[in-house]
């Protein structure tokens, strides 16, 4: 998207398949040394990523060529852009036009910096905050994965980038209106003589600590307060919906989900598409409300008109399973590939899943690898798992059993890391890892381990993995050593219940 001499690149709209126009979003410039980025390709990564958390405009140097000096127009796309993001790659510190032109810059301007590391070793972190002439946090680039719609399961990577773009760039218009309000002492006064606008300073402030020491009780009464606002017009409607989404995002983090609900519900019915697709994942996981797959889809639908990119792809979700609408392939497969141009790296799995087996499109190992790899590289741990079946089996590549170990090891890493942060679908496949010996060394205890702790969390495939493990369809345990195994699991996590009720349901369907 071009503005001026400068070509920005934004969000694709779901609905055009054009790129968002620049006008209206907030800016960042990508600095980096082209000569890492060509054999490590974290530059793409990086913007990928960007334009995943948040809607803004990227500026980087792709139509920049040799043969001439571009140092005004780097200074010029510098000085548009609200904050600089630093790739920190093996040979940065050698590139003179990083330091002395981007850098030296966004400095000179007092741009917010945004150092990642991808392969530059710790010990060069010093000589880093030297040359940007202060103390600064580095950020630690971890492998993506699959991002649901809850951010429990999102990477230590994926909050602090995330934080640092909500702190330096999307919210530092917010964060420094609070910071200026508890300055001036207006928070002295009367809450009768306060604005609804200046209210909502007031109770961000002390929920979040911002500009005044941090006091959650009093934040909460004046957010709930602007909330339950009787008036409706179009000012008082978005700080209503503004105050429901930080009392929601609030209670999320508490895991009392049912505060959680009403509040997202409140800012959904005010036009919040962020709120929509919340809704829809607690509908459909039955988290704070009744499940539901049926309303699950609709508020996911609604979100994705709004040109929401998680309900885009969860939407496909719903069609390839058929849950709350009628299953079909080929709605799955346009909901997949819109959210794929989003850059939704599970959206770009499925897409290869699909091409793997053939469902709504015509099969191709070819197109499945070139999908899988497409969201490996973003760092999608089931894409990666995918991958090395395809370089194991030699399907649309040559086989390469080596290749297929590597990516194996690193879905297995990813899965890990998920699942040390509560993803119960990480721990179940963390626990096929571990039961099939890929990636990992083989261990059924381990397999049974990560399989109990996904079932405590009712995840049905580890609940059947654990029925198979442990039951008498798989008979790897003398009979002595599995129920040895199964007292134990079952008094940690009290799963014997849920595998007998699932049982149960297999029974009575049966019947049926």
């Amino acid at each position: 998207m071009k503005k001026g001499n400068l070509e920005y690149k934004t969000r694709i709209d779901p609905i055009t398949g054009k790129q968002e126009p620049v006008e209206g979003l907030r800016k960042v410039f990508v600095s980096y040394k082209k000569d890492d980025i060509r054999r490590v390709n974290v530059r793409d990564l990086t913007i990928g990523k960007i334009l995943e958390i948040a809607d803004l405009a990227v500026w980087y140097d792709a139509n920049l060529t040799g043969g001439r000096d571009y140092k005004d127009e780097l200074i010029q796309a510098v000085s548009e852009c609200d904050a600089l993001i630093l790739l920190l790659t093996e040979n940065i510190l050698d590139s003179d036009y990083v330091w002395e032109v981007e850098v030296a810059t966004a400095t000179q301007q007092e741009k917010p910096i945004i150092p990642i590391a991808f392969d530059l070793a710790p010990d060069k972190y010093i000589e880093v905050e030297k040359r940007i002439g202060h103390e600064i946090q580095i950020l630690r680039w971890a492998d993506e994965r699959q991002i649901e719609s809850g951010h429990k399961s999102l990477s230590d990577f994926d909050n602090s980038f995330r934080r640092s773009l909500q702190e330096h760039v999307l919210n530092i218009d917010l964060n420094n209106r609070v910071v200026a309000f508890f300055k001036s002492d207006k928070h002295t006064q009367s809450m009768a003589n306060l604005s609804p606008a200046n209210r909502f300073l007031m109770g961000y402030g002390y929920l979040n600590g911002v500009g005044v020491e941090q006091d959650v009780e009093k934040g909460i009464q004046i957010l709930e307060n602007i909330v339950n606002e009787p008036y409706d017009d179009k000012e008082i409607n978005k700080l209503k919906s503004d105050s429901a989404m930080v009392l929601a995002d609030h209670y999320f983090d508490l895991d009392d989900f049912e505060k959680d609900f009403y509040y997202c519900q409140k800012a959904a019915e005010l036009g919040d598409a962020k709120a929509m697709n919340h809704l829809g994942w607690m509908y459909r996981k039955g988290k704070g409300v009744q499940q539901s797959y049926e309303k699950a889809f609709e508020w996911y639908a609604k979100a994705a008109q709004l040109g929401n990119a998680r309900s885009v792809n969860n939407l496909g979700h719903m069609y390839f399973n058929g849950r709350g609408v009628q299953q079909s392939y080929e709605k799955a497969f346009e909901c997949y590939d819109k959210a794929a141009e989003l850059g939704v790296a599970d959206a770009m799995n499925s897409i290869g899943w699909m091409y793997d087996e053939g469902l709504g499109v015509e099969q191709s190992c070819e197109k499945a690898v070139e999908w899988y790899t497409k969201a490996a590289e973003l760092g999608d741990a089931m894409a990666m798992n995918n991958l090395g079946n395809m370089y194991e089996d030699g399907r649309g590549v040559e086989q390469d059993y080596e290749k297929a170990n590597d990516w194996y090891a690193k879905a297995a890493d990813r899965y890990a890391k998920d699942a040390e942060l509560g993803d119960a679908d990480a721990m179940c496949d963390l626990g096929v890892m571990y039961e099939d010996g890929r990636g990992v060394e083989q261990s059924d205890e381990k397999a049974i381990e990560w399989f109990t702790k996904a079932a405590e969390l009712d995840n049905e495939e580890a609940i059947e993995a654990l029925i198979l493990l442990l039951g008498k369809g798989k008979n790897k345990f003398g009979q002595s050593r599995r129920n040895r195994l199964r007292k134990k699991i079952t008094k940690k996590y009290k799963i014997e219940e849920k595998i007998r009720l699932k049982q149960e349901r297999k029974q009575n369907k049966r019947k049926k």
